[in-house]
């Protein structure tokens, strides 16, 4: 079972970092991400490895917006409850200009 789902969102990208009990290993665990409260869509697919429970991307969404991420554990049963991580707002820092002169 998957719980205490947590995202955290860095000046390139955001980290989503999960706990599992180990209460019969999945196969995998899914992630689905929610950009300004719109629909959820896919995100990623992290294969099981014990001790593995975090995922890492480079976000692509403008300044100001925010995101909310959820994870849920599949296995040869089917899938667990989803589990959704806090409301993430993205700060994208932009590359300083160039050619400046001051005047």
């Amino acid at each position: 079972m998957v719980r205490n789902v947590r995202a955290l969102a860095g000046e390139n990208g955001v980290v989503v970092s999960w706990e599992h009990d180990e209460s019969g290993p999945p196969l995998n665990f899914e992630l689905e991400v929610q950009p300004d409260t719109v629909v959820w869509g896919p995100l990623g697919t992290v294969a099981y490895v014990t001790g593995q429970t975090q995922y890492s991307y480079t976000h692509e969404n403008p300044v100001g917006s925010s995101v909310r991420y959820r994870v849920r554990a599949i296995n040869e049963a089917g899938a667990s409850a989803w589990v959704e991580s806090n409301q993430v707002p993205l700060i994208v820092v932009p590359n300083a200009p160039t050619n400046v002169q001051a005047v």
